[in-house]
């Protein structure tokens, strides 16, 4: 008995220190053992912030302490935002801690970590085993089992040979490096610091949103308040912990360094700020101050006035939408004439940054929603709408008409206010109009027509109006409707006016457009059909006698309709006249277990469900994948359901063609892929055509030579469309930032990021790395579904032509001994050496040219 008590005890002891290791939060206060100059300082406190790790109950975060296997799996999962379901989870071959069972069998759930890994819980992580893990960790195992390149470290040799290749794809893709005298030191034991460091670099490959990162430039900045516009468009707020410190280029930095325009990449939880870091920015050789006097949308361009009275013609980049600081606008459109404004400029004379600091465009009046004079907090609603916060200064001077001594006290929800602002600060609140006029959405509490009272639930408080002597009453689906009409649990959006209601409006119930929701029960005798939306509420409908069913396109009966279908429905006076059920269930693939026959897919209403494959799934796609296999995470699918099995998987796939022939008769596009196979595009039954700035294109629009993307769904063509190439010559490439500068065919010049997923084709290679592209390369740029961009490099063709320039339209010809033709697209960019433009008939015979040409077609012509 006694040999046996002292383990058991300190196996309690290892479990709560792991517990503390794994769930310890101390990211604000700091770690006693993790100095401000510690290398990896910022990616510990980062992934403190995230939940990643934590700390030791003594307040230190042993950064040289080795991580096992067991940790480093712990990590990688919370690094990913994995979460665990433990009905889905499978059994794992080899002894798991008991503290780390559920992330474990998580890991092997998703595919990062295997059941034949050599796995063992307590052992150090060495770097060859880390490089495996990172790699599983940005889906890229695929790259590693092709084993194309090895390794290129003086160390090599040692690398095992399970690790060889996943080493080499971990290096391509910056998640692991070597040391300085060129060796990796595979076997060397991974540390809490470095490990932490590796996951920030994973992050990289992630998108920022997907990680609870929000990114967006700074409004306003305090020592206990932040404003941001958020890259999606919101404004928000977030106050600041007493001893915040923020991060730029890996170095802490306070608070006080932060600058209005600055980009930035934050945690909060909640209104609260836990992590801060600013981002790098584009380079700023320049900043102007001036008053915007003109807006050409047309030319990308605007005119300030500079102090003194200098006009300034500035130009955006071509292409771009900056996101402007101080409005809820993008690009031009943020600017109206009398805005005064900051603009930084890159080294290129191109507009890198606006900042409207006052004028039209700020929209500084609107509605008082919210005043909260303890956070300095004021939000109002704007005339679209819209709620926009702004921090108040120490003081705010407020006017009120009528009032000796007015204060903050006298500015109340629903009033008319103008806004003094000064350095993105409120200094001053001008009452308009009192309790002028709010909209308010919310959940019905109570209403009580007799008392005219309506209770509201809004954001979590009830909040009560009166209700206005005529209150009009909008009820989708309904005609003429009243305040009976309107049950308790309805979400509805209130205007108030003058301090009463006077329309209520409710939302997401009823409406004549289709609506979608999933089936609970059938009630056939009574017709009567109990569902569920996607906010998870029931919705009971009585159907029509008259109404119409449909099942997978076909006409059907009540009888069909089985539980767990995903319906749409349309409504008549509050009952349904339409019914269609597609039994085909799309969404996006979470994990595929092989040899449990269980797939777990993201349906497009968000909820994550399980399914259980038959042995025999068909599986069909455009591009030959048809083993489960084949099939990966993150793949979009469409599967069908039978007798409660999934019976058929569609996968999507994206592939681009070059258009060779437009046939209008037929409605056909004749194609050819990569590999010069032709292929026929039928733009008929349902298939979409989408070309940019065209609203209703038709096949006609279609033009030879154009470079198209056709969307799959299994064998069936979904949708075909025009991509918008980015075409011209490289002048420039930032390693740092990721990015190629273009100039356009067009004459003007763009920047296109080298993201996570973009890749460059030349010389019939692939590569991965921006090194593979120079300056002076002409390419063709793409963007690709799964994100980033192909980067087709043009090959280049120098001689002399044998026919003048109009001997054909279509084509020139090079005195090569065999007047090779080759075909001009009709937009192809003909110009001198010095970039004076010509016509492809003004060129001559004996011309020495170069020609730029991709899949055989000139793309630009230069006479030498």
């Amino acid at each position: 008995m006694r040999g046996r008590g002292l383990p058991k005890l300190l196996c309690i002891v290892v479990v709560l220190s792991l517990a503390a290791f794994l769930w310890g939060g101390v990211a604000l206060a700091g770690f006693s053992d993790v100095t401000d100059s510690h290398w990896a300082k910022m990616n510990i406190d980062k992934m403190s912030a995230r939940g990643v790790t934590g700390g030791y109950p003594d307040g230190t975060f042993q950064p040289n302490q080795t991580v096992t296997q067991a940790e480093a799996v712990c990590m990688a999962v919370r690094a990913l935002g994995l979460q665990a379901s433990s009905n889905s989870l499978p059994e794992v071959s080899f002894p798991v801690p008991e503290w780390a069972k559920s992330d474990i069998k998580l890991a092997v759930h998703d595919g990062l970590l295997k059941n034949n890994d050599q796995f063992s819980a307590y052992s150090g992580a060495s770097r060859a085993w880390i490089a495996r893990l990172l790699v599983r960790m940005i889906n890229k195992e695929s790259e590693a089992e092709e084993r194309l390149l090895m390794p290129n470290f003086t160390d090599t040799y040692l690398i095992p040979d399970w690790a060889v290749y996943y080493v080499r794809v971990a290096q391509d893709n910056d998640l692991i490096a070597g040391y300085a005298d060129k060796s990796f030191k595979p076997d060397q034991p991974v540390t809490r610091a470095e490990l932490v460091s590796f996951l920030s670099r994973v992050e990289k490959h992630q998108p920022a949103r997907d990680l609870g990162y929000i990114t967006g430039s700074i409004v306003s900045v305090s020592s206990s308040q932040i404003s941001i516009t958020a890259d999606d468009g919101r404004s928000l707020s977030f106050s600041i912990p007493y001893g915040f410190s923020a991060y730029e280029e890996n170095k802490k930095t306070s608070v006080s360094q932060l600058q209005r325009a600055d980009r930035v990449k934050l945690l909060a939880d909640g209104a609260t700020l836990k992590f801060l870091e600013v981002s790098p920015g584009q380079g700023v050789s320049a900043m102007l101050t001036g008053t915007v006097k003109k807006v050409y949308p047309e030319l990308n361009a605007f005119v300030i006035e500079l102090a003194g009275g200098e006009l300034r013609t500035l130009y955006l980049p071509g292409n771009a939408s900056l996101s402007v600081v101080g409005s809820t606008a993008q690009g031009l459109n943020a600017l109206k004439p009398g805005d005064v404004v900051d603009v930084t400029l890159d080294a290129s004379g191109y507009v890198s940054g606006i900042i409207v600091n006052s004028g039209a465009s700020l929209g500084n009046s609107g509605f008082v929603y919210d005043l909260d004079q303890d956070a300095g907090l004021l939000i109002l609603q704007l005339d679209n709408d819209q709620l926009k916060p702004y921090t108040m200064d120490d003081y705010v001077n407020v006017q009120v008409a009528g009032a000796r001594f007015p204060t903050l006290g006298d500015v109340h929800t629903g009033d008319k206010v103008k806004l003094t602002m000064e350095n993105g600060l409120v200094t001053g609140i001008e009452l308009l109009q009192a309790a002028a006029r709010l909209t308010v959405t919310g959940e019905v509490f109570i209403l009580n027509s007799t008392l005219g009272v309506l209770n509201l639930e809004v954001d979590g408080e009830l909040q009560v109006y009166r209700l206005a002597t005529s209150v009009q009453v909008t009820v989708p689906g309904l005609t003429g409707a009243f305040l009976s009409d309107i049950g308790e649990g309805d979400t509805v959006t209130a205007t108030v006016k003058d301090g009463q209601v006077v329309s209520l409006a409710v939302e997401g119930r009823q409406s004549g457009d289709m609506l979608t929701a999933t089936v609970l029960a059938v009630d056939t005798g009574n017709r009567v059909l109990t569902m569920e939306d996607t906010d998870k509420k029931f919705m009971v409908y009585d159907i029509k006698r008259e109404a119409r069913v449909k099942v997978n396109g076909e006409d059907a009966s009540l009888d069909d309709i089985e539980r767990d279908m995903e319906v749409k429905f349309r409504l008549l006076d509050g009952d349904i006249i339409y019914l269609e059920v597609d039994n085909t269930i799309g969404g996006t693939v979470v994990s595929i277990d092989e040899d449990s026959l269980l797939l777990v897919l993201e349906k497009d209403n968000g909820e994550r469900k399980t399914y259980i494959m038959d042995d025999s799934v068909d599986i069909n796609s455009q591009d030959s994948r048809n083993e489960l296999d084949e099939i990966e995470r993150g793949d979009y699918a469409k599967i069908e359901i039978e007798n409660d099995q999934v019976a058929e998987i569609n996968l999507r796939s994206s592939i681009t063609y070059l258009v060779t022939e437009v046939r209008e008769n037929y409605d056909r596009i004749n194609v050819e892929d990569e590999d010069e196979d032709s292929y026929r595009l039928y733009i008929r039954d349902g298939v979409e055509l989408i070309i940019p700035g065209i609203s209703n294109p038709d096949i006609e629009d279609v033009k030879e030579g154009d470079l198209v993307r056709a969307t799959y769904i299994g064998r069936d063509l979904q949708k075909v469309e025009v991509t918008v190439n980015v075409r011209g010559e490289v002048t420039s490439i930032n390693s740092y930032q990721d990015s190629v500068s273009i100039k356009l065919f067009n004459g003007t010049t763009t920047s296109v990021s080298f993201s996570t997923g973009s890749k460059v084709e030349t010389g019939g290679r692939t590569y991965t790395l921006l090194t593979a592209l120079a300056v002076g390369d002409r390419v063709d740029v793409l963007e690709n579904m799964q994100g980033g961009s192909t980067f087709k490099v043009m090959q280049k063709v120098s001689g002399r032509l044998s026919m003048d320039g109009n001997f054909n339209e279509d084509y020139v010809y090079l005195d090569s001994g065999s007047w090779a033709p080759y075909k001009v697209h009709d937009d192809a960019y003909v110009h001198d050496y010095y970039g004076s433009l010509t016509s492809k008939s003004a060129l001559k015979s004996g011309d020495n040219v170069d020609l730029y040409l991709l899949k055989d077609v000139v793309y630009e012509l230069v006479k030498r």
